[in-house]
């Protein structure tokens, strides 16, 4: 919502017939004459992550006050009639008020919801915090599929092998499990602030292509993309953390989960950790 050419973008991208969502937390759509802006110039769907399940717990998140201009945003998207996806990150703080939060965004016109968990290099470091939100999350799983009537995704990237089998099969089943990210399953592509093409936000260091000596537009990426330096860099990422994975009946939909977390532990390691959540 920072970009001064958003607007144009999306006029843009509108005429090339496709689709265009937009991930933001909400605030710079507090004033409903933005998301009508929006809407004429083209934008199908919006996504605003939520950091709170109420002004305090927001402020303490953010170091901001921002959850009443959350709610309007939210009220601005489904009046101006956009698609909207209401996100939200599992913190060990959030997901115990998980109930709550979504009954109260389902009032103010929210219907479909997507939740991931709080993943980061120094959180990684304490598992046992991951497994505590994990099994929380398990807990209220089958009221949170009422209450939103199922709609709902959980996308994860941790192996699944750490979650409870029934509640795996459960989510499978009903379509609300996505697993892996854009670079594990070669479904997208990540740019920097300076349009240099990057694995993942998390690796922000690491080099895949120099904008304007790589590539310059699209033919060039396509061809870089495409090229022998890019083809083993993914074949090297996408290696399993152990020969079980290649034997597990969920071995397509997981693959092993994310590589970050295999520089923090090894699989053994890791398994003995979270063999109390299986």
């Amino acid at each position: 919502m920072c970009y001064n050419g958003l607007l144009s973008l999306v006029s843009y991208l509108k005429k090339k017939e496709v689709s265009i969502s937009l991930n933001t937390n909400g605030i710079g759509l507090s004033k409903r004459s933005i998301v009508h802006k929006l809407k004429k110039c083209g934008l199908d769907y919006i996504n605003i992550s939520l950091k709170g399940w109420n002004e305090a717990s927001y402020y303490t998140n953010t170091t901001k006050f921002g959850f009443e201009k959350v709610l309007c945003a939210v009220r601005n998207v489904r009046a101006e009639k956009l698609g909207l996806i209401i996100s939200i990150v599992l913190t060990d703080n959030m997901v115990y008020n998980l109930i709550e939060l979504v009954k109260e965004m389902i009032l103010k016109g929210g219907s479909f919801f997507y939740f991931s968990f709080d993943y980061s290099i120094d959180n990684l470091k304490n598992i046992k915090h991951y497994i505590k939100t994990i099994e929380q999350f398990q807990r209220c799983y089958e009221q949170l599929n009422i209450i939103t009537q199922g709609k709902f995704i959980l996308h994860t990237v941790f192996p699944l092998c750490i979650f409870q089998q029934e509640f795996i099969e459960h989510l499978i089943y009903r379509n609300q499990l996505i697993c892996g990210c854009q670079l594990l399953n070669e479904s997208g592509l990540i740019f920097d602030n300076n349009a240099n093409l990057i694995p993942c936000n998390a690796l922000p260091d690491v080099n895949m292509g120099v904008y304007k000596k790589d590539f310059d537009e699209s033919d060039t990426l396509k061809k870089h993309i495409n090229s022998r330096r890019i083809r083993n860099f993914y074949k090297r990422i996408n290696g399993v953390p152990s020969i079980r994975c290649l034997k597990c009946y969920l071995y397509n939909k997981c693959r092993g989960g994310c590589l970050m977390q295999w520089l923090v532990y090894d699989y053994t390691t890791l398994m003995s950790i979270c063999s109390h959540s299986t």
